[in-house]
């Protein structure tokens, strides 16, 4: 093992060395030639000796050396990883004018409608490594929540507001995954809530977003994030916490895909609906799905204690795995879309069928940036277009 060790290294230091020669000797950028490095070492090999070892070692190379990316994550310089495809091209003004098609049509049908900014986990780039200070994830999202306000969309920019809030951005997200926390998604719902009570003339009760109505449970050192598990980082386990309201809900949750019409998958308490891991036998281990484990596909959420008898088609990406399950503690009736490649058009038959009092789409900043497809009807946030 010594030896395949010391060969590991050498073979690290000889990469490490012709990655800095290359660099210096041409113009091509570090990330060019990173890439052209890594390119010509995986073409020679079909399946690589001692992968998960070679993994850990680099992974340990990397924090040593203060490198920048690996894997798609950024090492940030306080020490968190995140999400981050460097090379992009998100289809900015395509998703506008999706987005105000969508806008459009709730208005010719009298159904208000509300675009949320999510941001990503750094407040600014003055995290990222030198090498990666000029990342775009923020201004590909600035571009296009301004493209939106320029249209007349209604939105809210939640970046702005935890700034506002003075919210610090290292505790808000995990430090190994590029999701909000349970505590931060409350945080959010809440504004949401008092924008539409204040704009749409809603009657949200707001103990559904105070955190004092809510028992808070940590889980520690039960989550290893995405983003630790894209850079083999398997010893970065993290403190991860779930709330549950200590008021009255009574929930039913059904699936809205036609293979699985009104099927009932849970029914019972907030806990029971959503965190199941809060009542049942805890297995050691709690993932950022387990914040509520009916996020996928087209999901209705149903609760006959809520307040405020509205209906609501709430369209999210990730984010929403966590934001969701505090909309079904207002609303009467909240139908959750997923994000997915090829099935978004089920929106449009869902208003169409549906009587729905208000529509809210959720999109993070990382999703706007991490995709990469040729064309976009192929894209994740492609909509499809309304009937007619």
């Amino acid at each position: 093992m010594k030896i395949i060790s010391f060969c590991v290294y050498i073979a690290i230091a000889a990469g490490a060395l012709m990655l800095v020669v290359n660099t210096a000797m041409t113009s091509k950028s570090y990330m060019a030639v990173h890439t052209s490095l890594k390119t010509r070492i995986e073409n020679n090999f079909s399946s690589l000796p001692y992968d998960s070892y070679f993994k850990q070692s680099y992974y340990g190379y990397l924090r040593a050396t203060n490198r920048g990316h690996f894997n798609g994550v950024t090492f940030l310089t306080d020490g968190r990883l995140m999400l981050d495809t460097l090379e992009n091209r998100p289809f900015l003004y395509e998703r506008a004018d999706a987005i105000v098609e969508l806008r459009n049509y709730l208005h010719d049908e009298g159904i208000p409608f509300l675009y949320v900014r999510v941001p990503n986990k750094i407040r600014d780039n003055t995290v990222l490594p030198v090498a990666f200070s000029d990342n775009n994830i923020i201004a590909n999202a600035d571009f296009l929540l301004n493209m939106l306000d320029e249209y007349g969309v209604d939105t809210i920019d939640l970046r702005d507001e935890m700034i506002k809030d003075d919210i610090d951005f290292t505790s808000a997200f995990y430090q190994g995954d590029h999701h909000w926390t349970a505590d931060t998604a409350l945080w959010g719902f809440g504004k949401i809530a008092a924008f539409v009570n204040r704009e749409y003339g809603f009657q949200i009760d707001e103990m559904t977003w105070d955190p004092r109505q809510y028992e808070r449970v940590v889980f520690e050192r039960a989550f290893l994030g995405e983003e630790s598990l894209a850079v083999h980082g398997l010893h970065r386990y993290e403190d991860i916490a779930a709330l549950n309201p200590r008021f009255h809900t009574d929930l039913i949750a059904t699936d809205n895909d036609p293979h699985r019409y009104r099927y009932v998958d849970a029914f019972g308490s907030f806990a029971e609906v959503f965190v199941p891991k809060l009542v049942n036998e805890y297995d050691g281990v709690f993932g950022y799905g387990d914040l509520n484990a009916l996020f996928w596909s087209f999901m209705r959420y149903e609760n006959i204690a809520a307040s405020e008898r509205k209906s609501v088609l709430l369209i999210v990406d990730s984010m929403g795995i966590a934001l969701s399950p505090y909309f079904a503690t207002a609303f009467e009736s909240v139908d959750d879309l997923y994000l997915v490649h090829g099935q978004n058009h089920r929106l449009w038959s869902a208003i169409n069928y549906y009587d729905y009092d208000l529509v809210v789409y959720v999109l993070s900043d990382i999703v706007i940036s991490n995709e990469n497809v040729p064309t976009f009807e192929h894209d994740r946030l492609f909509l499809g277009h309304q009937p007619g």
